[in-house]
Protein backbone atom coordinates (compact mmCIF):
# COMPACT_ATOMS: atom_id res chain seq x y z
CA UNK A 1 0.00 0.00 0.00
CA UNK A 2 1.62 3.65 -1.23
CA UNK A 3 1.98 5.51 2.00
CA UNK A 4 0.71 9.29 2.30
CA UNK A 5 2.44 12.38 0.58
CA UNK A 6 2.55 13.86 4.44
CA UNK A 7 4.90 10.52 5.48
CA UNK A 8 6.82 10.54 2.31
CA UNK A 9 7.08 14.59 3.15
CA UNK A 10 8.54 13.50 6.94
CA UNK A 11 10.94 11.17 6.43
CA UNK A 12 12.58 12.43 3.64
CA UNK A 13 13.04 15.42 6.24
CA UNK A 14 14.31 12.88 8.48
CA UNK A 15 16.74 11.68 6.55
CA UNK A 16 18.12 15.12 5.97
CA UNK A 17 18.29 16.19 9.25
CA UNK A 18 20.21 13.06 10.27
CA UNK A 19 17.00 12.12 12.96
CA UNK A 20 18.64 8.77 13.57
CA UNK A 21 21.53 10.57 14.61
CA UNK A 22 19.88 13.25 16.79
CA UNK A 23 18.19 11.01 18.76
CA UNK A 24 20.89 7.92 19.90
CA UNK A 25 22.72 11.13 21.04
CA UNK A 26 19.68 12.05 23.31
CA UNK A 27 19.47 8.84 24.56
CA UNK A 28 23.27 8.46 25.43
CA UNK A 29 23.23 12.04 26.92
CA UNK A 30 20.51 11.18 28.85
CA UNK A 31 21.57 8.08 30.17
CA UNK A 32 24.62 9.88 31.86
CA UNK A 33 21.98 12.27 33.71
CA UNK A 34 20.29 11.47 37.19
CA UNK A 35 16.89 10.44 36.46
CA UNK A 36 15.60 13.61 38.43
CA UNK A 37 18.13 15.87 35.81
CA UNK A 38 16.19 14.15 32.83
CA UNK A 39 13.47 16.68 30.58
CA UNK A 40 10.19 15.60 31.62
CA UNK A 41 6.86 16.83 30.37
CA UNK A 42 3.61 16.99 32.18
CA UNK A 43 2.49 19.64 30.11
CA UNK A 44 -1.31 19.67 28.46
CA UNK A 45 -4.07 21.85 27.48
CA UNK A 46 -5.51 23.86 30.26
CA UNK A 47 -9.04 22.00 29.50
CA UNK A 48 -7.50 18.61 30.88
CA UNK A 49 -7.82 17.87 33.98
CA UNK A 50 -5.41 16.45 36.12
CA UNK A 51 -4.25 14.73 39.36
CA UNK A 52 -1.10 13.83 41.02
CA UNK A 53 -0.05 10.85 42.80
CA UNK A 54 3.83 9.56 43.64
CA UNK A 55 3.85 5.59 44.41
CA UNK A 56 7.34 5.13 46.20
CA UNK A 57 8.74 8.57 45.54
CA UNK A 58 7.64 8.32 41.89
CA UNK A 59 4.95 9.93 39.84
CA UNK A 60 1.56 8.58 38.49
CA UNK A 61 -0.67 11.05 36.49
CA UNK A 62 -4.23 10.79 36.15
CA UNK A 63 -5.57 13.02 33.33
CA UNK A 64 -9.17 13.14 31.95
CA UNK A 65 -12.02 15.88 29.88
CA UNK A 66 -14.95 17.01 32.04
CA UNK A 67 -16.87 17.70 28.59
CA UNK A 68 -16.25 14.15 27.78
CA UNK A 69 -18.59 11.08 29.31
CA UNK A 70 -15.29 8.43 30.63
CA UNK A 71 -16.35 5.12 28.46
CA UNK A 72 -12.84 3.54 29.75
CA UNK A 73 -9.72 3.50 32.19
CA UNK A 74 -6.39 3.41 29.90
CA UNK A 75 -3.48 3.27 31.90
CA UNK A 76 -0.13 5.02 28.86
CA UNK A 77 3.06 3.61 29.35
CA UNK A 78 5.68 5.92 27.46
CA UNK A 79 8.68 4.59 25.55
CA UNK A 80 11.63 5.74 25.15
CA UNK A 81 14.33 3.14 25.58
CA UNK A 82 14.29 2.81 29.16
CA UNK A 83 15.88 5.79 29.28
CA UNK A 84 13.60 9.04 28.78
CA UNK A 85 10.48 10.56 30.89
CA UNK A 86 7.17 10.90 29.64
CA UNK A 87 7.80 13.59 26.54
CA UNK A 88 5.68 16.25 24.84
CA UNK A 89 5.21 13.34 21.77
CA UNK A 90 3.70 10.98 23.70
CA UNK A 91 1.42 13.68 25.67
CA UNK A 92 0.00 14.71 22.37
CA UNK A 93 -1.15 11.14 21.99
CA UNK A 94 -2.49 11.15 25.17
CA UNK A 95 -5.11 13.89 23.94
CA UNK A 96 -6.27 12.21 21.14
CA UNK A 97 -7.26 8.95 23.81
CA UNK A 98 -9.20 11.66 26.05
CA UNK A 99 -10.89 13.37 23.32
CA UNK A 100 -11.89 9.72 22.54
CA UNK A 101 -13.47 9.55 26.44
CA UNK A 102 -10.86 7.71 28.44
CA UNK A 103 -9.19 8.67 31.89
CA UNK A 104 -6.05 7.94 31.29
CA UNK A 105 -3.27 7.29 33.91
CA UNK A 106 0.24 7.82 32.92
CA UNK A 107 2.80 5.99 35.07
CA UNK A 108 6.59 7.87 35.08
CA UNK A 109 8.10 4.41 35.74
CA UNK A 110 11.68 3.94 37.24
CA UNK A 111 14.53 4.73 34.04
CA UNK A 112 17.34 2.81 33.17
CA UNK A 113 20.35 2.54 33.63
CA UNK A 114 20.13 2.64 37.91
CA UNK A 115 16.46 2.14 39.02
CA UNK A 116 14.80 -0.01 35.71
CA UNK A 117 15.31 -3.03 37.70
CA UNK A 118 12.42 -1.64 40.48
CA UNK A 119 10.27 -0.89 37.22
CA UNK A 120 8.45 -4.24 37.10
CA UNK A 121 7.63 -5.03 40.74
CA UNK A 122 6.78 -0.74 40.88
CA UNK A 123 4.28 -1.23 37.88
CA UNK A 124 2.39 -4.11 39.10
CA UNK A 125 1.74 -2.45 42.38
CA UNK A 126 0.63 0.93 40.79
CA UNK A 127 -1.39 -1.21 38.17
CA UNK A 128 -2.71 -3.52 40.73
CA UNK A 129 -3.99 -0.01 43.04
CA UNK A 130 -5.02 1.58 39.74
CA UNK A 131 -7.24 -1.45 38.90
CA UNK A 132 -8.80 -1.68 42.07
CA UNK A 133 -9.58 1.86 42.74
CA UNK A 134 -10.99 3.29 38.93
CA UNK A 135 -14.20 2.63 37.51
CA UNK A 136 -15.59 0.66 34.84
CA UNK A 137 -13.81 -1.14 31.81
CA UNK A 138 -9.70 -0.99 31.96
CA UNK A 139 -7.17 -0.95 28.67
CA UNK A 140 -3.72 -0.99 28.48
CA UNK A 141 -1.86 0.80 26.25
CA UNK A 142 2.32 1.09 25.53
CA UNK A 143 4.57 2.21 23.09
CA UNK A 144 8.12 0.92 22.14
CA UNK A 145 9.85 0.11 25.66
CA UNK A 146 6.72 1.27 27.24
CA UNK A 147 5.18 -1.37 25.01
CA UNK A 148 8.32 -4.32 26.65
CA UNK A 149 7.07 -2.82 30.14
CA UNK A 150 3.06 -3.58 29.39
CA UNK A 151 3.96 -6.71 27.99
CA UNK A 152 5.71 -8.09 31.00
CA UNK A 153 2.98 -6.39 33.37
CA UNK A 154 0.52 -8.33 31.81
CA UNK A 155 2.53 -11.15 32.35
CA UNK A 156 2.71 -10.73 35.71
CA UNK A 157 -0.99 -10.41 36.14
CA UNK A 158 -3.31 -12.60 37.30
CA UNK A 159 -6.09 -13.94 35.04
CA UNK A 160 -8.77 -11.60 36.98
CA UNK A 161 -6.65 -8.88 36.94
CA UNK A 162 -6.07 -8.76 32.84
CA UNK A 163 -7.54 -5.32 31.36
CA UNK A 164 -9.90 -5.94 28.50
CA UNK A 165 -7.87 -5.53 25.89
CA UNK A 166 -3.73 -3.90 25.42
CA UNK A 167 -2.93 -1.98 22.91
CA UNK A 168 1.51 -2.55 22.10
CA UNK A 169 2.58 0.11 19.36
CA UNK A 170 6.45 -0.77 17.94
CA UNK A 171 7.21 -3.34 20.97
CA UNK A 172 11.42 -4.24 20.65
CA UNK A 173 10.64 -7.38 22.03
CA UNK A 174 14.54 -8.27 21.38
CA UNK A 175 16.70 -6.18 22.97
CA UNK A 176 19.51 -7.70 21.03
CA UNK A 177 18.41 -5.81 17.75
CA UNK A 178 19.36 -8.90 15.79
CA UNK A 179 17.91 -8.24 12.37
CA UNK A 180 19.42 -8.70 8.47
CA UNK A 181 21.48 -5.20 7.57
CA UNK A 182 19.44 -4.49 4.86
CA UNK A 183 16.70 -4.09 7.92
CA UNK A 184 18.94 -2.59 10.19
CA UNK A 185 19.76 -0.15 7.80
CA UNK A 186 16.26 1.33 6.40
CA UNK A 187 15.38 2.20 9.40
CA UNK A 188 14.87 6.03 10.05
CA UNK A 189 14.22 5.78 13.87
CA UNK A 190 16.78 3.38 15.82
CA UNK A 191 20.10 2.36 14.92
CA UNK A 192 20.28 -1.14 16.20
CA UNK A 193 24.42 -1.21 16.67
CA UNK A 194 23.58 2.00 19.02
CA UNK A 195 20.35 0.56 20.78
CA UNK A 196 22.35 -2.56 21.51
CA UNK A 197 25.20 -1.14 23.01
CA UNK A 198 22.74 1.41 25.10
CA UNK A 199 20.90 -1.62 26.31
CA UNK A 200 23.18 -3.63 27.84
CA UNK A 201 22.22 -3.25 31.71
CA UNK A 202 20.76 -6.69 33.26
CA UNK A 203 17.41 -5.18 34.15
CA UNK A 204 16.77 -5.32 30.72
CA UNK A 205 16.02 -9.02 30.96
CA UNK A 206 12.89 -8.71 32.61
CA UNK A 207 11.41 -7.07 28.78
CA UNK A 208 13.30 -9.24 26.43
CA UNK A 209 10.50 -11.48 25.12
CA UNK A 210 12.72 -13.15 22.26
CA UNK A 211 12.68 -16.16 23.98
CA UNK A 212 9.15 -16.06 25.65
CA UNK A 213 7.12 -19.08 27.12
CA UNK A 214 4.72 -19.80 23.87
CA UNK A 215 2.09 -20.91 26.74
CA UNK A 216 1.90 -17.64 27.92
CA UNK A 217 -1.44 -16.06 28.78
CA UNK A 218 -2.27 -12.31 27.92
CA UNK A 219 -5.70 -12.17 26.54
CA UNK A 220 -6.63 -10.09 24.12
CA UNK A 221 -3.66 -7.98 22.48
CA UNK A 222 -3.20 -5.88 18.93
CA UNK A 223 0.56 -4.64 17.98
CA UNK A 224 0.83 -2.11 16.03
CA UNK A 225 4.52 -1.85 14.36
CA UNK A 226 5.89 -0.17 10.83
CA UNK A 227 7.14 -1.51 8.74
CA UNK A 228 10.30 0.29 8.27
CA UNK A 229 11.45 -0.86 11.91
CA UNK A 230 14.32 -3.05 12.16
CA UNK A 231 12.17 -4.96 15.09
CA UNK A 232 9.91 -6.50 12.49
CA UNK A 233 11.44 -9.84 12.49
CA UNK A 234 11.09 -9.92 15.99
CA UNK A 235 7.96 -8.99 16.43
CA UNK A 236 6.25 -11.61 13.79
CA UNK A 237 7.82 -13.95 16.33
CA UNK A 238 6.62 -12.80 18.85
CA UNK A 239 3.35 -12.89 18.03
CA UNK A 240 3.20 -16.57 16.41
CA UNK A 241 4.44 -18.01 19.92
CA UNK A 242 1.89 -15.59 21.51
CA UNK A 243 -1.02 -17.10 19.15
CA UNK A 244 0.12 -20.60 20.55
CA UNK A 245 -1.88 -20.65 23.30
CA UNK A 246 -5.65 -20.61 22.04
CA UNK A 247 -6.49 -18.55 24.64
CA UNK A 248 -4.79 -15.40 23.74
CA UNK A 249 -6.44 -13.10 20.77
CA UNK A 250 -3.58 -11.89 19.13
CA UNK A 251 -3.74 -9.67 16.08
CA UNK A 252 -0.62 -7.39 14.43
CA UNK A 253 -0.50 -5.04 12.02
CA UNK A 254 2.32 -4.17 10.47
CA UNK A 255 1.92 -0.61 8.11
CA UNK A 256 3.70 -0.59 4.84
CA UNK A 257 6.51 2.08 5.16
CA UNK A 258 6.00 3.64 8.61
CA UNK A 259 8.33 4.30 11.29
CA UNK A 260 8.79 3.49 14.88
CA UNK A 261 6.21 4.65 16.94
CA UNK A 262 4.37 6.32 14.29
CA UNK A 263 1.14 7.29 16.31
CA UNK A 264 3.44 9.92 17.67
CA UNK A 265 3.54 11.96 14.71
CA UNK A 266 -0.23 13.21 14.23
CA UNK A 267 0.27 15.00 11.28
CA UNK A 268 -0.13 11.81 9.35
CA UNK A 269 -2.88 10.48 7.67
CA UNK A 270 -1.86 6.63 8.77
CA UNK A 271 -1.06 7.71 12.63
CA UNK A 272 -5.44 9.27 12.88
CA UNK A 273 -6.47 5.74 11.40
CA UNK A 274 -4.15 3.85 13.49
CA UNK A 275 -5.21 6.20 16.71
CA UNK A 276 -9.24 5.70 15.90
CA UNK A 277 -8.15 1.66 14.95
CA UNK A 278 -7.24 1.51 18.78
CA UNK A 279 -10.22 3.40 20.03
CA UNK A 280 -11.94 0.56 18.04
CA UNK A 281 -10.19 -2.47 18.98
CA UNK A 282 -10.72 -1.33 22.84
CA UNK A 283 -14.59 -0.96 22.61
CA UNK A 284 -14.69 -3.96 20.89
CA UNK A 285 -13.25 -5.57 23.41
CA UNK A 286 -15.06 -3.84 25.67
CA UNK A 287 -18.63 -5.26 24.44
CA UNK A 288 -17.04 -8.75 24.24
CA UNK A 289 -16.04 -8.85 27.93
CA UNK A 290 -19.13 -7.11 29.16
CA UNK A 291 -21.63 -9.67 27.25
Amino acid sequence: MAISNEAKILFEKLQAMHYREQLMQTFSNNLELPETERAKSTNFPKKVQQNMDQEDGYDVLTVWLDDKPVKGDLMMLHGGAFIMPISPAFNQLVVQFLKYGYRVCLPDYPLAPTALSQSRAWLLKVYRKWFEQSEGSHFLFGESAGANLALRLLLDLERQEQPCATELLSICPDLSFMASPEVIANDLILDADIMRTLQGHAALADFDFKTLDENKYVGSVHFDTGGNECNVPAVKQLTQQLAYNEKNDITVTISDGMIHDFMLWQMLPEAKEAIKAVDVFFQKNHLLTNK
